[in-house]
């Protein structure tokens, strides 16, 4: 039963959705180019198994990790989009995850239109959005926190 919300940035590149039907993320993997996020990749957990889905362009450059812990589960992301030169939509320039426990360092420039993405009492359980060459638009599905 989880619950989309509205996605935030631009309306380039091909639409992708990981559906909601994961028990939990386990990692996530940011992508940066010159200008803005280009890539992502979460691994979910369901029924005891790692199901990674990956959306975006790959670079050379290996990208950053955000590994969670046993009881640890993404309560909103903040993000920053804004237009790149040379590139007719606005992208996302900017991701950071907040958990129960902590919040992970900027994954890209911190600059442009701020968004946040949560629920109250609710934990992310998926993820949805656009991308090409670079990350265009991200929107995440929440479920409720069940202790």
């Amino acid at each position: 039963m989880a619950k989309k919300l509205d996605a935030q940035g631009g309306r380039g590149g091909e639409v992708w959705d990981d559906g909601g039907v994961y028990e939990n993320v386990k990692k996530v993997y940011v992508g940066q180019g010159d200008s803005g996020v280009v890539y992502v990749k979460f691994d979910y957990e369901k029924d005891g198994k790692i199901v990674s889905l990956e959306h975006g362009k790959k670079t050379i450059l290996d990208p950053e990790e955000f590994v969670l812990e046993d009881g640890e589960y993404i309560t909103s992301v903040i993000g920053y989009h804004d237009k790149v030169y040379g590139v007719d939509a606005p992208a996302i320039l900017c991701l950071k995850f907040k958990t129960n426990k902590r919040t992970s360092d900027p994954y890209g420039m911190d600059s442009g239109t701020e968004f946040v993405l949560e629920k109250k009492d609710h934990k992310i359980v998926g993820f949805y959005g656009q991308a090409g060459n670079f990350l265009y638009k991200i929107g995440v599905k929440v479920a409720p926190i069940t202790n």
